[in-house]
């Protein structure tokens, strides 16, 4: 009774203390995935997560999601530039693990052509990079001008 006590009590002063996050129930949960057709020429970012997502990982999201929305409006809305979430807990998203060869959350960004992909690149290095958003989105925004331009 009294080590049950004082384990309630460590984990109520770790939450408070901000050394533990409670996770939010509305955020469990599978992401929605897009029925939406990718383009046969273009470029697909993908961001994939675990069903239980952490605080940067929704900071992430917003962070992509803004970059698109401001430096590529007129491709994301022609369908040139497409944003999917994938949550690899998901029946049926293993497939993305193997084919381009990772584990964990990470955003990769895809150069497709002619229905297919043409090269791959994983930018896992953006969850070191949080603290600095003008590094994140010239890395995001390079990446995706270079993939556009098709160099």
């Amino acid at each position: 009774m009294k080590r049950t006590f004082l384990r309630t009590v460590l984990l109520t002063w770790l939450i408070l203390s901000g050394f533990l996050a409670p996770v939010q129930v509305s955020q469990i949960g599978p992401a929605q995935l897009s029925a939406d057709p990718l383009p046969s020429d273009g470029v697909v970012v993908y961001q994939f997560h675990r069903r239980f997502r952490c605080q940067e990982c929704y900071r992430l999201e917003e962070m992509i999601k803004s970059i698109l929305e401001d430096s590529f409006a007129g491709e994301m809305k022609s369908g040139e530039l497409v944003f999917r979430v994938i949550d690899l807990d998901q029946k049926g998203s293993e497939r993305y693990e193997k084919k381009y060869d990772f584990f964990y959350n990470t955003v990769i960004i895809v150069d497709r052509e002619d229905g297919k992909d043409l090269r791959h690149k994983n930018l896992e290095i953006l969850w070191q990079m949080l603290d600095n958003e003008k590094a994140v989105a010239d890395l995001i925004k390079d990446v995706i001008g270079d993939y556009l331009l098709k160099e």
